[in-house]
């Protein structure tokens, strides 16, 4: 006698719409990125992201290095960020109006003079808002929580 045939039962759709789970991931990302850096690493953490920046933050960042690049860095002491994403707080998540506003936790880490001195664990938390320019999802702002 053949066996039962059972019909596959109805896999529960996720809550979380596909798009916002990514963008999700994204704004964990770029947070960890964005607030990584140390006075010796020439601007990677602003300039290593400007392809997922939408072309105003472009703009800001560009400025940004621009006033805030000093010369000789070599003889300055050693100064660094380390910053780990906990989780994440969607504010605002529409995709067809292309806007979205993600506010991450994150844990950071200061290290001045040698990466070897550390200071303890800060709380911060940063804000970061999404547009969508040609379809794809880009940082407008970053701005880190007092």
């Amino acid at each position: 006698e053949p066996a039962e045939v059972k019909t596959p039962m109805a896999v529960e759709r996720p809550k979380v719409p596909l798009g916002q789970a990514s963008l999700e991931r994204m704004a964990k990302s770029f947070a960890e990125r964005f607030g990584s850096f140390s006075n010796q690493s020439n601007f990677a953490n602003v300039t290593d992201l400007k392809m997922v920046m939408s072309s105003d933050m472009q703009k800001w960042a560009d400025n940004y290095i621009s006033k805030n690049k000093k010369p000789n860095v070599a003889s300055v002491p050693y100064y660094g960020m380390t910053t780990k994403a906990l989780s994440t707080d969607v504010q605002e998540f529409n995709d067809e109006g292309g806007e979205a506003v993600i506010l991450v936790q994150t844990r950071r880490r200061e290290a001045i003079g040698s990466t070897n001195n550390a200071s303890e664990l800060i709380n911060q938390d940063i804000l970061i808002t999404f547009v969508k320019e040609k379809q794809a999802w880009k940082v407008d702002s970053a701005y880190w929580q007092e």
